[in-house]
């Protein structure tokens, strides 16, 4: 993929996109990445660029377009955030915190015997994103 096409995401990502973490019931902690828009080539483009993710969508019924969205999980997710984050403008203080975070899943492996300091570690991050949206 050339610069200019990574520029082109980021600008998407940056108007139609979110970051958000998550905690599962199960304790599960995870990184999601998504870009809605009512066309979905725009989101197939981005899939078959990055090669990650999955795209949904729905009818809203009524005049109204579809809706679709392109969601990124996890590594994934953590890849695009990488490719992506030079040429954020809006969004680039929440992917800096999202890749906190992922450094905290690849230094431990999701919210397994976490220690104290490991979760409130992660749980402020996610606080302080919540703030960012």
């Amino acid at each position: 993929m050339t610069e200019e096409q990574i520029a082109y995401f980021a600008g998407l990502f940056d108007g139609e996109g979110s970051v958000s973490i998550l905690l599962t019931r199960r304790g599960d902690w995870k990184l999601c990445c998504r870009i809605s828009n009512t066309n979905r080539e725009v989101l197939q483009t981005a899939k078959d660029s990055f090669k990650v993710g999955q795209i949904g969508g729905r009818n809203r019924g009524g005049n109204r377009k579809p809706d679709f969205w392109w969601h990124v999980v996890g590594k994934q997710a953590e890849g695009f955030l990488r490719a992506v984050l030079p040429f954020l403008v809006i969004k680039k203080d929440r992917a800096v915190l999202a890749l906190l975070f992922r450094d905290s899943i690849n230094n431990h492996h999701y919210g397994l015997d976490l220690t104290l300091e490991e979760i409130a570690f992660r749980c402020k991050l996610k606080e302080r994103m919540e703030v960012l949206s």
